[in-house]
């Protein structure tokens, strides 16, 4: 077997172990602003943000973190090719 057929293999073979990673573009907000955004467990940057980001199945989970407020978390389909998401963020009691 050649050496291009043999990493061709490996590369098929690691993109299915990753269920077919692909990049979808992310438009994420929060109430308020200011929020840190976390891509399955990555951060990726602060709302309002607008990115791609990578994907590796059929959910992505978002985190959104801003002192005062409780995180917000959820799991969202990534079937399409432009993922959004608004979070409302409740603060924390006493603050």
């Amino acid at each position: 077997m050649g050496a291009a057929v043999l990493a061709l293999i490996l590369i098929v073979a690691g993109v299915a172990a990753r269920g077919g990673a692909r990049e979808v573009q992310l438009r994420a907000t929060s109430e308020p602003s200011g929020a840190l955004v976390y891509v399955d467990g990555v951060e990726v940057g602060t709302t309002p943000y607008e990115g791609p980001v990578g994907v590796g199945g059929d959910l992505v989970e978002l985190r959104f973190e801003l002192d005062g407020y409780e995180p917000h978390k959820v799991s969202i389909g990534t079937d399409a090719h432009e993922l959004r998401y608004e979070a409302s963020l409740k603060a924390l009691e006493g603050k």
